[in-house]
């Protein structure tokens, strides 16, 4: 969209070649990018637009991905039953949760459960909460799109 902007001011009387950078700046300061928390958003962009990669690189990212996933959701739930809670469905909500029966874990293991749920306690398992909550919608995303390269 600059290259285009740039082409159409380019050779008009109207704009100078520092309004044309004032204005590019403008509009970069309008835009504002933020990262989607929504992983199977970036999975579905990536491959509808081919044209962005080819097959080979495109199945290799979301091979790579659907291994990291899965790998790391194993790790955390053997490392959450370790601790004596289990990974279940959300009753009110889609996704997953951990549920702990109170009556017989450890206050040290509530408060390695605290820490993996809040803030970057899921980062030791290469995965985010987003990506823990939609798991199995995510692998089978990952496995459908992978059928289809």
């Amino acid at each position: 969209m600059e290259q285009d902007y740039r082409a159409r001011q380019k050779g008009t009387l109207i704009s100078s070649p520092e309004e044309v950078e004032e204005k590019i700046k403008k509009l970069y300061s309008e835009i504002n990018w933020e990262k989607n928390p929504n992983p199977a958003f970036i999975y579905f962009i990536l491959f509808r637009h081919g044209d962005f990669f080819d097959n080979i690189t495109t199945k290799r990212f979301l091979q790579s991905e659907h291994e990291r996933l899965t790998y790391g959701f194993k790790r955390l739930e053997e490392r959450v039953n370790k601790l004596g809670c289990t990974i279940c469905k959300q009753e009110f909500m889609p996704g997953n949760a951990i549920r702990c029966d109170n009556d017989h874990i450890t206050e040290e293991s509530l408060v390695e459960i605290r820490e993996i749920l809040h803030g970057d306690g899921m980062a030791r398992y290469s995965i985010t909460y987003g990506e823990f909550s939609l798991y199995e919608r995510l692998a089978e995303d990952l496995k459908l799109y992978l059928s289809k390269l």
